[in-house]
């Protein structure tokens, strides 16, 4: 059923041309929403008396919206006041404002308000109970009848703070792009059924296919076909699952819900998966999570519980190939539906539209993807027209973004290559907590490089917002953007990787500092450790001493991607993780074991040995798989402990010994 918005007011006048403005825009709203207005009832219906009663009572009635001017009838107070004690949010707009704001409405029809009531009624209307706002435009006045009802539903109660962020609203610059511009691919379909019927959705595929713009496109779809509140879209960061139990007419897209770039990269809820399936029961959510596929598959090697999950959700995962998901018929209208979106939002010029519409079967010959088309009609026609490229070198820009990445950020002014550095690194933080950071890694990086200073963040991300977002949480624009800079820091700036490791410490034990960013800085000090390990091998071992559980966790990760570089040092901090009163942190550690005991088999085995009895299956299970790794090369040190964990009693566990079993040939 629609949400109805019932509309209050005079019916003569200038109140009457303002009924039919509200009316126009709860209809441009969509389905999901209906407007009740006195003169759309059945005349039946009117002679019911007080039949707005009924209306307002409904429980399908959220939202009133009450149009004043001058006067006021006791039947529009009767109206407002049924609201009122029915729990209806109310938006009340004035034509002339100065009647309510000096509480000199002219009282018109009878019965007479008493003043006592009316007295109530100036109050109520400028409390906070109500929001009131001065018509001014029409165009405007409508306007403001949408955003306020889209920012009411976004921000109710049942939506912690911390989520309010990544509120997808129905303003939304991107979703309104890949409203205008969509094209279904071939499984569209079929990937709406399972949403619709399921409500769980696992989207993946190659990078650059459109798992994203699929996932935004089909929870607007299903926002409207079930009448929903909001969509929600995390990206960039892991977040808290106890932060969704309470949401209710949702759609929850995880993005990258495993990794942006590689497994375990910033957000990975691999071990969250049973808990994110339960946002779907009994509250009318729905989940879409999206991977790219060659995550998907490290995941499934891993000992987590996703894989331990997945035979429950393996027919609710969509796979899109890179091949064959657009005919060339679909990649015209796509073509033609970005060259229009772009030249009606004024982003290019009639000189770049002719440009596109005479080579488009080059153009769509050469660029088979959304994506790409994308950002040749928006950033790289632009460059034809003004000489700096041929059309060739255009299409072929549009099809590399991570290279054009990478070489715009080892060609940046020394201030912004650093900014753009702690973006890297800290990508998706909102403005106040990424400054803090910023201030702390430029601090320590004025040591090498003198002159070096922060930038004014405004202004920086206006000169960046090619490749970084412009407003909101301080992110790259696509993921490609920010594995191309990766590789520029890669090859240019490993020496200040192991100059911020100091300021990295002083947030490591800063008791203050933000649970992301310190998740964030035990991923950076495992991919520093590579290069520093004796630097960063200090700072994870104060981290492991921290809570949450999921810092921990992190730390266990870092400490495997070491081991192999400082086994001695390594296997002392996860010997304290191994009596973790977590499961997965313990999990991780037999990993990490697997890897040093390539070269430490002594050392590690006693500790595999003890984790081998743990009451927690996928603990056994990660050991199955580490010692698959040390059999390889002393097979004769693991067989007893395989062939006990072959007759464990979980499957998993047994199928992993198995596996090992197999791969040292016994």
């Amino acid at each position: 059923m629609p949400i109805n918005i019932f509309i209050s007011s005079r019916m003569e006048g200038v109140e009457k041309e303002k009924r039919k403005l509200a009316k126009e825009a709860i209809k441009e709203m969509g389905d999901a929403f209906k407007p009740i207005l006195f003169e759309d009832e059945p005349p039946d219906s009117k002679h019911t008396r007080d039949w707005w009663r009924d209306k307002i009572k409904n429980e399908n009635t959220k939202f009133m919206i009450l149009i004043l001017n001058d006067t006021l009838s006791a039947a529009v107070f009767d109206e407002f006041r049924t609201a009122v004690e029915n729990g209806v949010k109310t938006f009340v707009f004035l034509i002339d404002g100065s009647y309510v704001s000096d509480e000199k409405l002219k009282i018109v029809n009878y019965p007479v308000i008493p003043q006592d009531e009316l007295d109530w009624f100036y109050r109520t209307v400028k409390s906070k109970k109500c929001k009131y706002k001065k018509i001014k435009g029409d165009d405007e006045f409508k306007e403001d009848i949408k955003r306020a009802i889209s920012q009411y539903l976004a921000v109710s109660p049942e939506v912690p703070q911390e989520l309010r962020t990544y509120i997808l609203s129905k303003d939304e610059p991107e979703l309104k792009r890949i409203l205008e511009v969509y094209v279904k691919p071939k499984g569209y379909e079929k990937a709406y059924s399972i949403l619709d019927k399921r409500s769980f959705l696992v989207i993946t595929g190659d990078a650059n296919i459109g798992k994203t713009s699929m996932a935004q496109h089909l929870a607007n779809c299903i926002r409207t076909k079930h009448n929903l509140a909001r969509i929600i879209k995390i990206e960039g960061g892991r977040k808290d699952i106890g932060l969704f139990k309470n949401l209710k007419n949702s759609a929850i897209i995880f993005d990258d819900a495993f990794g942006r770039s590689a497994f375990s990269d910033l957000g990975d809820y691999s071990n969250n998966i049973d808990d994110i399936e339960k946002l779907i029961e009994n509250n009318n959510n729905f989940v879409i999570i999206t991977t790219r596929k060659q995550i998907l598959d490290e995941v499934k090697k891993r000992p987590t519980r996703f894989t331990e999950y997945l035979s429950h959700i393996e027919d609710r995962i969509i796979e899109f190939s890179q091949e064959g998901s657009y005919s060339d018929d679909a990649l015209r209208k796509i073509f033609k539906k970005h060259v229009s979106y772009y030249r009606e939002t004024g982003k290019i010029s009639d000189k770049e539209e002719t440009i596109a519409q005479e080579n488009r079967e080059k153009i769509i010959n050469n660029l088979r993807f959304p994506h790409n088309i994308d950002i040749l009609v928006k950033e790289e026609l632009k460059k034809v027209t003004e000489g700096l490229k041929e059309l060739d070198e255009a299409i072929e820009a549009a099809k590399h973004i991570k290279t054009i990445a990478k070489n715009w950020f080892l060609n940046l002014e020394f201030n912004k290559k650093y900014f753009i550095f702690t973006v890297a690194l800290f990508p998706g933080f909102d403005e106040k907590t990424f400054d803090m950071v910023y201030e702390k890694l430029i601090e320590l990086l004025q040591r090498r490089h003198r002159g070096l200073i922060t930038e004014d963040l405004n202004a920086i991300r206006r000169y960046t917002s090619a490749y970084i977002t412009e407003t909101g949480r301080i992110d790259f624009r696509h993921p490609n953007y920010r594995e191309g800079v990766i590789e520029g820091i890669s090859k240019e700036c490993k020496k200040d990787l192991v100059e911020i490791i100091p300021a990295l410490g002083k947030l490591a034990i800063d008791p203050d500092t933000d649970f992301d960013v310190k998740w964030r800085v035990a991923y950076i000090l495992g991919k520093i450790g590579k290069i520093k390990p004796e630097k960063a091998l200090p700072l994870l071992k104060e981290l492991a001493k921290d809570e949450p559980f999921a810092i921990r966790r992190r730390v266990a990760i870092a400490l495997g991607m070491i081991a192999e570089a400082k086994p001695d040092e390594t296997l002392l901090i996860l010997t304290g993780l191994a009596k973790d009163d977590d499961g997965g942190v313990r999990m991780i550690v037999a990993y990490a074991l697997g890897k040093i005991g390539k070269i430490k088999s002594e050392k590690t085995l006693p500790l595999l040995k003890e984790l081998a009895k743990d009451n927690f299956p996928l603990v056994r299970w990660s050991v199955a798989d580490a010692l698959g790794e040390i059999g390889e090369i002393k097979p004769e040190e693991v067989l007893p402990l395989l062939k006990e964990l072959a007759k464990d009693e979980n499957p998993r566990v047994r199928e992993a010994a198995e596996t090992s079993l197999w791969k040292i040939k016994v």
